[in-house]
């Protein structure tokens, strides 16, 4: 599971076209989410399917074209669950605003890398409504083994990059929730009708809804490490 270090508060414009008397709606709503790993005092951006090795630094850049209240969960390979954001720590002021640039934890915070091999899910949750408290996680054993998406150990796929030490697994990265009981209560149902495309464009992924309807936008970032 995730350490995180020195994790401290962070905090994206929906856009009204106007022609004439008729107004168009807003965009459907949309987030770029990228990762980056630290080399001593450099922090530098990665490819999302990066296989990580155990004490790598990570942390991740976020940006959405719409507002909300943000929510980060981890859930290891083991299925234990950990709130990264936000904590006990940053507090609870967790909002984000559309166009804005945030850095999760905070500039000078990172994520360790846990020894275990296997892959943490990383749940990102935007919500329209914020909470006085963090919702309740459920208590559930779960591992990776029973889910038929994914192997147990990262594996490096076939590519030129491999030869340069560069691994890189295909089940890492975004992806649309495929197990809705590891989120809390509050988030489970919003799933059903949620269709989100997933885009990588210049090493940052884009996550995007086919529409603006509100409720929580929902996916998983999956961390592959051994």
């Amino acid at each position: 599971m995730f350490r995180a270090v020195m994790a401290l508060p962070i905090l994206a414009i929906a856009t009204v076209l106007l022609c004439g008397q008729n107004t168009a709606g807003p965009p459907p709503r949309s987030v770029i989410v990228a990762v980056e790993q630290s080399f001593g005092r450099e922090w530098r951006q990665l490819d999302a399917h990066t296989v990580f090795k155990a004490g790598d630094e990570v942390r991740f850049r976020f940006r959405a074209n719409f507002s909300g209240f943000l929510y980060v969960l981890d859930e290891s390979s083991s299925g234990e669950h950990l709130w990264l954001f936000p904590t006990a720590d940053t507090g609870l002021e967790n909002q984000v605003l559309p166009g804005r640039e945030y850095i999760v934890p905070a500039t000078t915070g990172s994520f360790v890398i846990p020894p275990a091999q296997g892959y943490d899910i990383v749940y990102w949750i935007v919500s329209p409504v914020s909470f006085s408290a963090l919702p309740e996680v459920p208590r559930r054993a779960r591992a990776f083994p029973q889910h038929s998406y994914k192997p147990l150990i990262p594996r490096c796929r076939e590519s030129t990059l491999k030869a340069r030490g560069v691994c890189l697994d295909g089940d890492a990265g975004p992806a649309k929730i495929q197990d809705p009981t590891g989120l809390p209560a509050a988030w489970q149902q919003s799933l059903n009708a949620r269709d989100l495309t997933i885009d990588e464009e210049s090493g940052s992924s884009r996550i995007s809804a086919k529409s603006a309807a509100g409720g929580p936008f929902v996916y998983e970032f999956r961390i592959a490490h051994r």
